[in-house]
This record gives C-alpha cells, structure tokens and sequence, in this order.
C-alpha cells in the first residue's frame, strides 16, 4: 500500500471513529460534520491516485452541496471564508 493511501484510509478511519463517537454522545453538528467529511477522503484519495475524472472543484462543490444537505453549510461557509481572509484571497464561497 502506499503512503498516500495509507495516509487516505488512515484519515477516513479517524473520521468514522468521531462521526461514531459523537453519535454516542449526542453531539449532532460534529457528527453531520464527520459524516460529511468521510466520504471526502476517499473522494480525494480517487484524484490523488489519478483514478478519477473529478477535482478539487469537484470536491468543493460537493463538500458545499452535501453540507447543505446535512444543515452544516454556514458552517462549511464560514471556514472557507475563515481560510480566504487568511491567504487574502476572495472567498470561493457561492
């Protein structure tokens, strides 16, 4: 296995871990979020192995559509706005 997918697989395990954590402990938001973000990993893991036709904007968006789903998008809306300040660029936020 490689480093890049043992590091991907590493990733989505300790988000299953906290996604199932949370959920024994009622924590609904880190739980909506954890979901969400595990099925990212191995999205990413597809375009890093070059497996995959999708990108990164792929992933955006659908990082952006699920969370809207879930009813975590101020959230997912406010960090990317958070990390555009922070590189002083615009936000890719639509």
């Amino acid at each position: 296995m490689t480093a890049s997918k043992t590091v991907h697989r590493l990733l989505f395990q300790a988000i299953l871990e906290i996604r199932n954590q949370s959920y024994g402990t009622g924590d609904k938001a880190v739980y909506h979020l954890a979901d969400l973000f595990h099925h990212v990993v191995l999205q990413l893991e597809a375009v890093a192995e070059g497996k995959t036709d999708i990108t990164y904007d792929d992933v955006l968006t659908f990082i952006k559509e699920r969370a809207r789903e879930k009813g975590c998008e101020k959230w997912v809306d406010d960090r990317i706005s958070e990390l555009a300040i922070r590189s002083g660029e615009k936000s890719p936020v639509s």
